[in-house]
């Protein structure tokens, strides 16, 4: 099943910086964060100011972006389901004084730059060019703050060929989680942030939950692998036959896909497999494989109901277990 990424891209054009870029995978209403610094590729970096205003700069930067955007689902064998981008998809319309996501911000006393019509930003690019040829600092330059959008133009045009793009509004977000937030470059106000929104979206809030996710999954292949194991055990040393472990084995494995399938189904609103049909193939010995998928995909990790009646199940199938080890002689003699 291949995985479907959601993509946040920062538009940056400073010199000697990496373009940040964040993907995410969804499960179970999280978003879990995909590790990218160790790939053996890399965003690439950004050309300034002074190249800014040239269109095949951009167009070059663009092609850079979703070339690395390929690269990094390809090698989770994932697709974009999605790509956020903090810049406008376009020019401003000249028939409009603001667009309108700019006016409604500016009325709840969100700071925003205008963006300019096609016509400013030919005047803007003109400036700019001038600005530079007469030896002016690039340290200076005009609507330096507006330039970047030119590059946010190109970006957002050539990510809309492999997924759909919108337009986010990071300081809106905050405000809306932190009214009386204040400016990131406070102290710590940035992990401040990241707290408050990894309350609302599930996204780990540290590098030290983050970890935790992947340290996770060892105990629980352990606990899974180990259960199968040792009924396989058990059936070599007493009365349990041996069908029984192949039997959990198998039950498992369908366990496991099931739960990857209902997990494809949640993401498509698409027909769900039902909670009773996973609980009994739990109770009949599935559930190391279902401990294994809840994990994997972050599918039933968060319903209070489901996982009481879970574990519930796992109970009820390791004292049958239990219960046929120590009394199969009477078991068979009843039969």
């Amino acid at each position: 099943m291949t995985k479907q990424l959601v993509i946040g891209v920062d538009v940056s054009c400073a010199v000697k910086k990496r373009i940040p870029i964040v993907f995410a995978e969804k499960r179970e209403g999280r978003l879990i964060p995909l590790p990218v610094k160790e790939l053996p590729f890399a965003a690439p970096y950004g050309h300034g100011n002074k190249l800014v205003v040239e269109h095949e700069y951009n167009l070059n930067y663009a092609r850079q972006i979703r070339e690395y955007i390929t690269d990094v689902c390809h090698f989770y064998g994932a697709t974009p389901e999605r790509i956020g981008i903090d810049s406008p998809l376009r020019p401003r319309s000249s028939a409009l004084d603001y667009r309108i996501a700019e006016r409604e911000l500016n009325q709840a006393g969100i700071r925003c730059y205008k963006t300019p019509s096609k016509p400013e930003f030919d005047e803007i690019i003109h400036k700019v060019r001038h600005h530079l040829t007469t030896g002016g600092a690039i340290s200076r330059v005009p609507h330096a703050m507006q330039l970047w959008m030119l590059a946010g133009f190109e970006i957002a045009r050539e990510l809309a060929t492999i997924a759909p793009v919108r337009e986010v509004f990071p300081q809106a977000n905050i405000r809306r989680l932190m009214p009386n937030a204040p400016h990131k470059s406070g102290k710590a106000v940035p992990q401040r942030q990241l707290e408050v929104i990894a309350r609302h979206t599930g996204w780990p809030a540290s590098q030290t939950e983050r970890k935790n996710n992947v340290k996770l999954m060892f105990p629980i292949l352990m606990i899974a692998f180990g259960y199968i194991g040792g009924v396989g055990y058990a059936s070599l040393m007493t009365n349990l036959p041996v069908e029984v472990s192949w039997a959990f084995a198998l039950l498992s494995a369908v366990t496991y896909l099931l739960y990857a399938l209902d997990k494809r189904a949640a993401q498509q609103s698409k027909q769900r497999t039902p909670e009773k049909v996973l609980h009994w193939l739990s109770v009949l010995g599935g559930w190391p494989g279902a401990l294994i998928a809840q994990q994997q995909f972050r599918h039933k990790t968060r319903k209070t109901s489901f996982r009481v009646g879970f574990y519930f199940t796992v109970i009820l199938n390791i004292a049958a277990v239990m219960y046929f080890i120590v009394y199969a002689d009477q078991f068979w003699r009843w039969l």
